[in-house]
């Protein structure tokens, strides 16, 4: 019986000619909404968002500008010159140009204009940049390429600048080599002190490569500290499109501001106004290779935390573990103190009275790596560390719950932080990146999203192994794993390669998150972070749009398990490498089962067989569909579909997959009088 809409187009992707679904045996399976073990935590389908790549530039935060903040030349270790037991060389990008103009700017001015990156008037904890002119009809300035703009949409400018004479500035945006005029402004540049100038405009057209010059006119010296431009219906310096997508995907939880970045970070420094905060500047050429190795830090802990509340986000904030305890502990309080102590004090004066409440903190990221640079440990050291920062931390609030930074392939990391830290802590991270995905879509890139729940959860038992055999009082301690993710090469390369996030990489998202929930009780799984949603795997933005890619597609079918009972399925534990991959849990506010399906074979459509026991009885079914109807395209999204639930009696339904499909499946339940 044809129960669903098949696909209309054939697969090239194992090398095989276009051609119809093949049909196979019924996969059948009974689903008992009386057979349940708890209820799914919401947890389990958090995120990260880490300062790299394009994730906050250029992807969540609204600013528009590069290197915006005019910091100086950037040098950074290649530390693959490193794992090849090499020297390690530096790598040296964002260099001032040799007219002496910032990285990704250019000077404008003919002889009587000369440029400078000036270490003596400083501002945001860096150079500033220096226009002089030195005749009176002179004049200068600086101007930045391919700024994208649209006609009709509102911008918010601010510019930070100091003159020593009296000149003039004016700001304009036009199309590429000066022409057309699309927005100007203009002012007396003020005399003394540094001074925000503050306006906004509305470009008279669209252009994706129009150029801002800022420009001086009269003899004298001019400084620019830090130039800033984004859409003014901006969300705390966010991109509102982006932040509504992940709402509609729902963000459970986020862990932020790293991962590898956290290395180099500094929390305090984030409290200063947005312009003022020093750039984080980073020696990990994998981190930020598109900003030159520097964050601008445009995200503080107030923005995250309105990010977080927006969201309706569980936070959980990652320290530097290479700072102090003691800087770690005011972090801590600023957070979560009332207004009565110090830090408590300062949130409510910045306008925030209620404590922010953050539960999970966790102490370091990754600390084994080099890649960590100044925050790398041995496991003695870290668990040291550990108790040190421990202490600090729950002195300002003793409710917190730290994780600690476990190591998933070293049974001696697991055992010195478990026997010399073990009552610091509260939880144990471990991270895990799949085989790598790689844009072409080939029989081994299919066979690893098939099978990578099997080989995900094999490392996740293993971690459970060695920790109960490091210390048995150990055995049931929680495990967060706060970052997971397909391993990409555009990760360690991303000069050499695109990203891309694709059906492949949907397929293995979606077994991913089966396995958790359906492991979750058994090995203690209490939070899961994907990393990471923005670019690099849920959410692709552009500079004037932002949509689901097919792991965003995955997400949000997803979320209908939030809070759901799980339900027990027989046989669920033979089944991970098996093409069907199933999960089903119990809305109780609905009545509902409910399912996620996964068929993983690329050439062949599955029919599921699903029984109802008595004494419930089947009542109205739908199914969501997420078709792979082009495995070709690395990049390609899922068609949604609408699938075809056949009831064929009381207690019994029938849905057919298509090929490399994910399906949601809810069926209304009720009980027989």
């Amino acid at each position: 019986m044809d129960v669903c809409l098949m696909l209309t187009t054939g697969f090239v992707a194992l090398g095989i000619a276009d051609a119809a679904p093949m049909p196979s045996t019924p996969v059948r399976v009974t689903v008992d909404p009386g057979a349940t073990d708890g209820a799914i935590s919401p947890l389990l389908f958090g995120h990260n968002l880490e300062h790299t790549r394009h994730a906050v530039w250029r992807g969540i935060s609204a600013e528009m500008l590069a290197n915006r903040k005019f910091a100086g030349e950037s040098r950074i270790e290649h530390w693959e010159n490193v794992e090849a037991g090499k020297e390690p060389c530096e790598m040296v990008r964002g260099t001032p140009g040799p007219d002496g103009v910032a990285a990704h700017w250019e000077g404008v001015g003919g002889a009587a204009t000369r440029f400078a990156l000036d270490n003596e008037i400083r501002f945001a904890g860096g150079p500033s940049q220096r226009i002089e002119l030195e005749d009176k009809d002179a004049m200068g300035g600086v101007r930045q390429l391919d700024v994208s703009i649209r006609e009709g949409v509102e911008y918010a400018v601010r510019l930070w600048l100091r003159s020593h004479e009296m000149v003039r500035v004016s700001a304009r945006l036009t199309g590429r080599g000066g022409g057309e005029t699309y927005a100007r402004q203009s002012r007396p540049l003020p005399l003394g002190e540094w001074a925000a100038w503050e306006f906004s405009w509305t470009p008279s057209k669209s252009d994706d490569h129009a150029q801002l010059e800022i420009l001086f006119e009269g003899q004298g010296t001019a400084w620019m500290g830090a130039a800033s431009m984004m859409r003014a219906d901006n969300f705390h310096g966010m991109r509102r499109d982006v932040i509504e997508l992940l709402k509609e995907m729902s963000v459970p939880l986020l862990r932020w501001p790293g991962g590898n970045f956290t290395r180099n970070y500094r929390w305090k420094e984030g409290l200063l106004p947005v312009d003022q905060r020093p750039p984080t500047m980073l020696h990990n050429h994998q981190t930020l290779p598109f900003t030159d190795n520097y964050d601008f830090h445009d995200i503080g802990i107030d923005e995250f935390m309105a990010l977080c509340r927006y969201l309706d986000a569980e936070p959980s904030i990652v320290l530097n573990i290479s700072d102090s305890p003691e800087s770690a502990a005011d972090w801590v309080a600023y957070c979560n103190g009332g207004v009565e102590t110090k830090w408590g004090r300062l949130r409510a004066e910045r306008g925030h009275p209620e404590p922010y409440k953050v539960r999970y903190w966790s102490m370091g990221n990754e600390i084994y790596g080099r890649w960590m640079g100044p925050a790398q440990y041995d496991s003695k050291s870290y668990s040291t560390l550990v108790v040190r920062f421990s202490e600090a931390m729950r002195a300002a609030d003793p409710s917190i719950d730290l994780i600690a930074c476990g190591l998933e392939d070293s049974s001696a990391w697991t055992r010195d932080v478990l026997t010399r830290g073990r009552d610091a802590f509260d939880t144990l991270s471990i991270h895990y990146y799949g085989p790598i995905s790689r844009p072409l879509i080939t029989d081994d890139a299919l066979a690893q999203s098939r099978y990578a729940t099997r080989e995900f959860l094999g490392r996740i038992q293993a971690d459970r192994d060695k920790m109960t055999a490091a210390d048995k009082d150990s055995a049931q301690i929680p495990i967060a794993c706060d970052e997971w993710n397909m391993a990409h090469e555009w990760m360690g390369r991303p000069f050499d390669h695109e990203w891309h996030v694709g059906p492949v990489q949907g397929m293995y998202l979606a077994g991913s998150l089966n396995m958790f929930c359906r492991n979750a009780k058994r090995l203690n799984i209490t939070m899961a972070a994907f990393f990471e949603p923005v670019n690099e795997g849920c959410i692709t933005v552009t500079p004037h749009h932002a949509f689901l890619n097919a792991g965003g597609q995955v997400f949000k079918l997803f979320r209908v398990h939030h809070g759901n009972l799980r339900i027990i399925l027989p046989g669920e534990d033979r089944k991970e490498k098996d093409d069907v991959d199933m999960l089903a849990s119990f809305d109780e506010k609905r009545g509902c089962i409910v399912m996620t399906v996964l068929n993983r074979n690329p050439r062949e459509e599955r029919t599921v067989d699903i029984s109802i026991p008595k004494p419930y009885i089947v009542g109205p079914a739908s199914a969501q569909l997420l078709v792979a109807a082009d495995l070709r395209n690395p990049d390609a999204l899922f068609e949604e579909r609408v699938g075809v639930v056949t009831v064929v009696s009381p207690n019994r339904a029938l849905v057919t997959l298509p090929p490399y499909t994910i399906a949601r499946i809810d069926i209304q339940t009720r009980r027989q009088p």
